[in-house]
């Protein structure tokens, strides 16, 4: 899973080695920053029109005159589609795969504040379709973005902002969510798969873990994050399973 934070400091990351290693080539890079990037028309607070259809976003690598008239392009078009028209714009501006693949990881790892917000949107440099990556995970497996625990049952299967609720429309969208969830669920989304990852990362940061003494929270809850996390997986794939049942897709 490629997680990005929201800082310009570790822009670098992702437009020289991160993106390199990865294979990725990219023309834009956008940025998330708050939760009236959810796709719509309306503003989330004030409930008019938004004042710009670029309002929620931060343009982190491109042209402020190319880059953002075709991102204001893109939200307005997912808006003013329907039916046929909308499925071959969607098909030729989106990655839709690539989409809902984002959006199960987002659902399964519980990320309530990265729906609307805390993602990232690049153009892909071959395709010029847009993809979608996480960008700030802090709020995940079972905590809040303030390390409080908030249950297993926060983040509904369907996910939340208005393009994946007009994805959702059409029965192929939510056959290859629906496929792309259940390969999760046999084969990553497992404490057998996911457990021997915790250990590695604890044998790693374990010793500066003891001796970090502006750690907000005890030696103790560090020690026991594992099982926490592993209860999170087992109760999160019993919620997820039931939810897909019920779902017509």
């Amino acid at each position: 899973m490629i997680v990005l934070k929201a800082s310009t400091s570790r822009l670098n990351l992702w437009t020289q080695p991160f993106s390199k290693k990865r294979g990725i080539g990219f023309r834009s890079i956008l940025y998330a920053s708050n939760d009236s990037a959810d796709f719509s028309l309306i503003d989330p607070i004030h409930r008019g029109n938004k004042s710009s259809l670029f309002d929620g976003y931060e343009l982190k690598y491109g042209s402020n005159k190319v880059t953002k008239p075709k991102l204001v392009r893109f939200v307005r078009g997912i808006n003013r589609y329907t039916g046929k028209n909308f499925v071959a714009f969607t098909a030729k501006k989106l990655d839709i795969k690539q989409y809902l693949l984002w959006l199960a990881g987002a659902v399964l790892t519980g990320n309530y504040d990265g729906f609307d917000q805390n993602y990232a949107l690049y153009e892909h440099r071959k395709t010029g379709k847009y993809r979608i990556i996480p960008w700030d995970y802090e709020g995940t497996w079972g905590r809040n973005c303030y390390g409080r625990p908030c249950g297993s049952d926060l983040v509904r299967l369907q996910g939340y902002n208005n393009l994946t609720e007009k994805l959702f429309q059409y029965s192929a969208c939510r056959k290859i969510y629906r496929a792309i969830m259940n390969n999760l669920l046999v084969n990553q989304f497992t404490v057998e798969r996911i457990d021997p990852v915790i250990t590695r990362y604890y044998k790693q940061i374990t010793p500066a873990i003891r001796h970090d003494f502006t750690r907000k929270s005890s030696y103790d809850t560090f020690l026991n994050e594992p099982s926490f996390i592993l209860d999170y997986v087992r109760e999160r794939r019993a919620i997820i399973k039931a939810a897909l049942k019920a779902w017509k897709a």
